[in-house]
């Protein structure tokens, strides 16, 4: 798509963005919030290299009241100066309009062609939806897990390690009568990862422990853990080192 030749938005009713230093012209884009009520903006640089953008709901697109701005962000994709946004706790069926518009930035134009993309997060985003994990006895069989596409989990404690980023998958065990658990991973797409481990209800986690690079080498994580409580659960946090290179 492109910003050329647009012009700037009314201001009457629409709440102008908190982000990107809005001033130019916009054009905007509208989707319907799916089932699992999350949803994920990426755009791309095309001849506009420093964009911006805002997610707004509204009773309708010609409405001069009831707007609300649940979204902004003009530099958090990993294509260069280029916006990225997650949203999740979304009412499935709501019609989200995303507002577009580009910067001016010494010798770049704010005006110029963009790509845009919209996609769902995994299905173990959050850790009340984890990935159960079978425990085996004789050796580690590997579960398949991606973070593509995930969102930034909040409200939980920070892991510690591994230059946590957001872009974050779950995944649940139940701690066996011996009270530890030895944790592997391998690489996938992504070569450099990151877990923590923690314990309590999946909407009130305790840190546990966190660990980046495996004793056995590599830059992918594990780790033994003890002294848990036989029976319970807990909740395995996975992402990429620093929220780069995401993938399986």
């Amino acid at each position: 798509y492109t910003t050329v030749g647009a012009t700037a938005s009314p201001a009457t009713g629409i709440p102008a963005p908190t982000c990107g230093n809005y001033s130019t012209g916009d054009v905007w884009f509208t989707v319907t919030v799916p089932a699992g009520g999350a949803i994920n903006f990426d755009s791309q640089i095309g001849t506009l290299v420093d964009g911006a953008m805002a997610v707004y709901t509204a009773p309708s697109c010609s409405s001069t009241t009831g707007w609300n701005l649940i979204g902004c962000d003009d530099n958090s994709s990993p294509n260069g100066n280029m916006p990225s946004l997650g949203l999740s706790g979304l009412t499935p069926g709501t019609v989200l309009y995303i507002r577009f518009w580009g910067i001016a930035n010494g010798s770049n134009s704010a005006s110029g062609a963009f790509g845009i993309c919209v996609s769902t997060p995994p299905t173990n985003d959050d850790p009340c939806n984890a990935q159960p994990l079978t425990i085996s006895t004789t050796g580690c069989t590997y579960a398949q897990g991606s973070n593509l596409n995930s969102t930034n989990t909040t409200g939980v404690p920070v892991p510690g390690c591994g230059l946590y980023g957001g872009q974050d998958v779950w995944f649940s065990a139940v701690v066996p009568s011996t009270g530890s658990l030895v944790l592997q991973s391998q690489a996938g797409s992504m070569a450099n990862g990151a877990m923590a481990v923690y314990s309590g209800g999946c909407s009130s986690l305790s840190l546990v422990t966190c660990n980046d690079d495996y004793a056995g080498g590599g830059t992918m994580p594990g780790m033994t853990v003890s002294n848990l409580t036989p029976g319970s659960t807990v909740y395995i946090r996975m992402w990429s080192y620093g929220n780069a290179g995401n993938g399986t």
